[in-house]
């Protein structure tokens, strides 16, 4: 008969097995350990410096900055919030919180209008002029920020195109909206259209054209179709591009620092005005919290609308 140790020579050892489904599971681990490094030593850990610094910790930033730093506060035991006192208790910095809130708000409201007209009109429009539609939303995303900024602040500025246009036409005193923020939300828009557009436009391709032929021909018009059909099945779509849009714009330095006004400013060109003409590098890192506060609170709703799917599929499965 068979020899006893012949069916267990043949035999896979268990204890083989488990060590290699041990390092199988390190290695994804592994190939994801270099960004979460680089993220800790380039983006937490400054981030946590500067926060400590703008809450009275003098010693978590480099002497080089505090030397030179003006109105600097040190908390004498543990830590203290005088410097965001002092901020809010400053009426340029309050009117400059006031005006990246609005030229935000409006921004993206302006986005999302015309990101889902054109994503509407791209993905069920008719006629010969459609397919040209995408030439309007994909430019842009062609043209560097610095360059289309300073194409709109000549264009925009008094005796440019725009203002030679409106005279023409018999606007007297027509307005310039370069270093203005209407200035800002007008290349504000222009920047960040691609990105909606082709989120939602993606969003809309998911859409049965069925659903919105059904709809007219029941008598529904434009608006109904988009309050009633449109914007429930793209309701994460539309959170995410407000959600990262605003994120975009409420920190954004060049498009304001180009063509926005001297004063009041954006918080990204007020904290380099702080930092680099006031000497004021702790108010500036202040700002940067502040800031970072305000984008993750804007952040909520892409959370929300997240959750609100997930939930969504779950039931339905």
């Amino acid at each position: 008969g068979p020899h006893p140790g012949a069916a267990g020579a043949g035999s896979t050892n268990p204890r083989k097995g488990d060590t290699r489904m041990r390092t199988r599971s390190w290695v994804p681990l592994m190939m994801a350990l270099p960004p979460i490094v680089l993220t800790a030593l380039f983006v937490a850990y400054p981030a946590l410096t500067a926060a400590l610094y703008s809450l009275g910790d003098v010693h978590a930033v480099s002497p080089a900055i505090t030397d030179i730093a003006h109105r600097q506060i040190a908390a004498r035991h543990g830590l203290t919030l005088e410097v965001y006192r002092r901020l809010f208790m400053n009426p340029q910095f309050r009117a400059d919180v006031a005006v990246s809130l609005s030229v935000t708000l409006w921004s993206v409201f302006a986005v999302l209008l015309i990101g889902y007209t054109v994503a509407f009109y791209y993905r069920f429009g008719r006629g010969a002029r459609r397919p040209w539609t995408s030439v309007f939303f994909l430019v842009p995303m062609f043209i560097p920020v610095v360059i289309a900024s300073y194409a709109m602040a000549s264009f925009f500025n008094a005796g440019g195109w725009f203002d030679a246009g409106l005279f023409h036409l018999g606007v007297a005193n027509p307005p310039a909206p370069s270093f203005t923020n209407l200035g800002i939300i007008l290349a504000q828009i222009w920047v960040n259209i691609p990105f909606a557009v082709l989120l939602l436009g993606s969003s809309l391709g998911t859409i049965s054209p069925s659903l919105i032929e059904a709809a007219r021909d029941v008598g529904a018009g434009a608006w109904t179709v988009f309050w009633r059909v449109i914007l429930p099945m793209t309701t994460l779509q539309g959170t995410i591009v407000a959600t990262f849009t605003a994120i975009g714009i409420f920190g954004s330095f060049t498009i304001p620092y180009l063509i926005g006004p001297n004063a009041p400013q954006m918080l990204g060109v007020a904290m380099d005005s702080y930092y680099a003409t006031y000497a004021e590098p702790q108010q500036a890192e202040a700002m940067a919290v502040i800031t970072f506060l305000l984008a993750a609170v804007a952040g909520v709703p892409y959370l929300w609308a997240t959750a609100r799917a997930r939930s969504a599929r779950g039931g339905a499965a």
